[in-house]
């Protein structure tokens, strides 16, 4: 079956100043999300959003998170590396198992901005995010 490539920007945005604090571009295959590139443009925003975006994906069934080279601050958010060939491997399983999963959030009543301390508490876990070497 054919996983579908889905592309994805992710924003973060203060509430107090109304402004645009951090965000991302990502795509999807299958059940994989995979972060092309970030910035943040307020301290701390960059980790809060990385947070965020981990508790949606965990929320939506994702099985892996690709956030590319590693980095400090990602091994600090809980992202470890694997061996190439055992990262293709997984890569092919997951694809396999998982065909087409879509990043999705909406509040009930219709509203889809919330807080990201709000939804880091409603869906974060213990998964660990992966990353290629």
């Amino acid at each position: 079956q054919v996983s579908p490539v889905r592309m994805y920007s992710v924003e973060v945005w203060n509430c107090d100043t109304n402004r645009l604090a951090a965000g991302e571009l990502g795509y999807t295959v299958g059940n994989i999300y995979t972060s092309l590139t970030g910035f943040s443009r307020e301290d701390s925003a960059g980790s809060v959003q990385l947070a965020t975006l981990g508790a949606l994906l965990t929320n939506c069934g994702f099985e892996m998170w690709d956030l590319g080279m590693d980095m400090d601050y990602k091994s600090k958010l809980g992202a470890r590396n694997m061996h190439r060939a055992s990262f293709v491997k997984e890569v092919h399983r997951i694809r396999a198992t998982y065909p087409d999963t879509v990043i999705t959030y909406q509040e009930q009543n219709g509203d889809d901005r919330r807080t990201c301390k709000d939804i880091i508490s409603e869906f974060h876990n213990e998964k660990q995010f992966l990353m290629s070497e």
